[in-house]
């Protein structure tokens, strides 16, 4: 009896550390939207970083921020010229905690989880503030194969375009 107890108690404890942590992100409105953001056919992106040493970072959040507008297919998105759109998203990095594939390799669950914080601000093309908020984007975690920072990333822009498309995940 005292077998069975252990074998599926270790077989429970395998499965828990297998599961992990799903990833997660959450929105905080500062400022919710005064006119419909589906009024705005086009809108220019500006992604910024307050977190030193995080340029590379920066530009994979613009690309990815980019892709998930662009498969929503509701706005048309203009890259050249930030002025030039009815709609401005300023997108700021203001933390950032990376977790890389090397160290989730070497150090599997204890690399902990990768986060990241966007302030978020739309303006109109008069320069008026439209809506004002932030996002949480974290990475899974508590097993080898949890995520890195391009999943936190990830989960932040998804944060993004579901508040902007009126919906919150």
């Amino acid at each position: 009896m005292r077998r069975k107890i252990l074998g599926m108690m270790v077989v429970m404890i395998f499965a828990l550390g297998f599961y992990g942590c799903a990833s997660t992100s959450t929105v905080n409105t500062t400022i919710v939207p005064t006119v419909p953001l589906d009024s705005f056919k086009t809108v220019s992106i500006n992604v910024q970083t307050k977190v030193e040493d995080s340029e590379k970072e920066m530009q994979a959040f613009k690309g990815i921020l980019i892709s998930e507008l662009t498969k929503k297919n509701k706005w048309e998105v203009i890259t050249g010229n930030a002025s030039q759109g009815q709609l401005g998203l300023t997108a700021t990095i203001t933390n950032l905690n990376k977790v890389g594939g090397a160290s989730r390799i070497l150090m599997g669950a204890l690399a902990g989880r990768a986060s990241v914080e966007v302030e978020v601000v739309l303006k109109d093309s008069k320069g008026n503030v439209i809506s004002q908020f932030s996002v949480n984007g974290k990475s899974s975690g508590g097993t080898i194969f949890a995520g890195t920072t391009d999943q936190a990333l990830e989960k932040a822009a998804e944060q993004i375009v579901a508040f902007m498309d009126g919906r919150k995940n």
